[in-house]
């Protein structure tokens, strides 16, 4: 049995007349990064089985999304400003406004798809939380 793998759109972008669409797909890491909510789980606080096993591997795979599109950000983030430096020069050494602009330009359409990055994060840090506080693994924030 096929099983179906969940894929994120998290971006596009265009060449020329191609329309490329960027997806994150999960990644197995070597280690969790949250090993020691894991490890609580074990000592016996949970019951064990397939219900704790698919909840943690649900905050696995979030994990895993999380960090691909961390690193998507900053390499978006790292090209936006080496294009900021590349119109800075431009304007300066060949005194060309229309490739300085085109280089600024560049800079800021990375910048925007950094922030729709970023929008992706925070929300799939959202759904991990909400995993991990409705098994008692991470405590309750609301105060009443």
């Amino acid at each position: 049995m096929k099983q179906a793998m969940r894929c994120l759109l998290i971006g596009a972008c265009m060449w020329g007349d191609v329309l490329f669409a960027l997806h994150a797909e999960p990644v197995r890491r070597r280690s969790a990064p949250h090993e020691g909510v894991f490890e609580r789980c074990a000592s016996g606080s949970e019951k064990s089985g397939v219900a704790t096993t698919g909840w943690r591997k649900e905050v696995e795979d979030l994990e895993q999304a999380i960090g691909q599109l961390v690193d998507l950000r900053d390499k978006e983030l790292a090209r936006a400003a080496r294009r900021q430096n590349d119109g800075d020069r431009i304007i300066h050494q060949y005194n060309s406004l229309l490739d300085a602009r085109r280089a600024w330009a560049d800079a800021d359409a990375g910048r925007r798809i950094a922030a729709r990055y970023q929008k992706e994060i925070d929300e799939l840090e959202r759904q991990r939380d909400a995993v991990l506080r409705k098994h008692g693994e991470l405590p309750d924030t609301k105060k009443g």
